[in-house]
C-alpha cells in the first residue's frame, strides 16, 4: 500500500494555452491511476490545509511571498514569462505546500510511511526570493524545514531525479550540513537552468553535502543505474538520513517533450523499488515524494503508475539486484 495526496484544487492553477505545466498533467495522471490494476493498493488522501501561512517563511522571504500574492491579482506571469499564473495561482501554490506538510505529518504518525504528493505547481527551481522554471514555492525544501522544526527530524536526504537540476533546492541547503541534496540530471551547457555541475558540492558547513551527477544528452537506463549505484547509494551509507525526500521529475523519459535523456518507462519502476529499499534500510521506511516535471500527460501517467506500483508492492528488491541484472520489469 502507498499513500497518495491529491486535491482537485491543484487543477485551478491555470497556465496559458500551450504551456507545458498544465492542469491536464494531473487530470490524466489521476484518471490513469483510478483505472489501473494497482488502484486497490493506493490510499487516496485529501489534505488538511489547517496550517499557518507564516510557515512559508521557513524558506521564502516575506517580501517575495507578498509580491507573488500581488502578482496573481493582476498579472499573467510572475518574474519570468515562463512562470504563467492566474488569479488562483497563489492560493493553489500555498495549498500545495500545505499538502506537503499534511503528508509529512501523516507518515510520521501513520502506516504506510510512504507517500506521494500529486500536486502542482512544482517547486525545485524556486529559491528563497525568486520564481523560476514554473516553480513558485519550493515544496521539497519547505517540507524538509517543516520536518526539522515541527517533528525534530535531524538529517534529511533529498534525492532529485528530474531531468533539470533543482537549483533552488541546492541553493537553499548549500551551506547546511543537516540536509544532503543529491541530484541526477541532464547537463549540457544549454539545458535549463545551467547549474548542477559535479564540482558544486556545498559551501562552509554544507561542504560535501551537495552531490551533483550530471548526465550527457542521450543517457539511458544503464547510465542512470551505473551512477545510482556508484554515487547515490554510497551517500546513504555516508550520511545515514532519518527521512528520505524525493523530487520526482518524470521528464527524463525518452518521449517527454523537454530534455534529451533516454529513460524508459520501466526505469521508473526500478527507481521506485530502489527508493523503497533505501528508505526501509536507512529511514525506517519514511519516504515522501513530490511531483516535479513530466510534461507529456500520457507518458507521465505511465511512468508514475510504474513508480507507484513499486512503492506499493510488498516485495523488497536489493538495490544492487535492480541495476546489475537483466531482469525485465513489466510496463503498464
Amino acid at each position: 500500500m502507498v499513500n497518495l495526496v491529491f486535491d482537485e484544487v491543484f487543477l485551478e492553477h491555470k497556465t496559458f494555452e500551450g504551456h507545458p505545466e498544465s492542469p491536464e498533467r494531473l487530470k490524466k495522471l489521476i484518471a490513469t491511476l483510478k483505472n489501473s490494476e494497482i488502484l486497490d493498493f493506493i490510499n487516496f488522501l485529501i489534505p488538511d490545509y489547517d496550517y499557518d501561512l507564516e510557515l512559508l517563511s521557513l524558506v521564502h522571504t516575506k517580501p517575495y511571498i507578498d509580491e507573488f500574492r500581488t502578482a496573481c491579482k493582476k498579472n499573467e506571469y510572475f518574474m519570468h514569462k515562463d512562470n504563467s499564473i492566474c488569479s488562483y495561482s497563489f492560493d493553489v501554490a500555498v495549498r500545495n505546500v500545505f499538502a506537503h506538510f499534511f503528508a509529512a505529518d501523516y507518515i510520521v504518525s501513520n502506516e504506510p510511511k510512504k507517500i506521494f504528493v500529486a500536486g502542482r505547481p512544482p517547486g525545485h527551481h524556486a529559491d528563497t526570493n525568486k520564481a523560476l522554471g514554473f516553480c513558485f514555492f519550493n515544496n521539497i525544501a519547505l517540507v524538509a524545514k517543516y520536518l526539522q522544526k515541527i517533528h525534530g527530524v535531524g538529517k534529511i536526504l533529498i534525492f532529485d531525479f528530474d531531468v533539470h537540476h533543482g537549483n533552488g533546492t541546492q541553493n537553499i541547503f548549500y551551506e547546511d550540513d543537516s540536509v544532503f541534496y543529491l541530484s541526477i540530471h541532464e547537463h549540457p551547457t544549454f539545458l535549463f537552468p545551467g547549474t548542477g555541475r559535479f564540482f558544486e558540492k556545498g559551501k562552509g558547513a554544507g561542504s560535501g553535502f551537495t552531490r551533483n551527477i550530471p548526465l550527457k544528452p542521450e543517457a539511458d537506463d544503464n547510465d542512470f543505474g551505473k551512477v545510482f549505484l556508484e554515487k547515490v547509494v554510497p551517500a546513504f551509507y555516508e550520511f545515514k538520513p532519518e527521512i528520505l525526500l524525493v523530487s520526482a521529475g518524470f521528464d527524463g523519459h525518452k518521449d517527454d517533450i523537454i530534455g534529451d535523456l533516454r529513460y524508459s518507462t520501466s526505469l521508473y519502476r526500478k527507481i521506485g523499488y530502489a527508493l523503497k529499499y533505501l528508505s526501509d534500510k536507512f529511514c525506517e521506511g519514511h519516504l515522501l515524494v513530490t511531483l516535479e516535471g513530466g510534461y507529456e500527460p500520457d507518458i507521465l501517467s505511465k511512468c508514475v503508475l510504474n513508480f507507484l506500483d513499486a512503492l506499493s508492492d510488498d516485495k523488497m528488491i536489493d538495490v544492487y539486484d535492480l541495476f546489475i541484472t537483466d531482469e525485465i520489469f513489466g510496463i503498464f
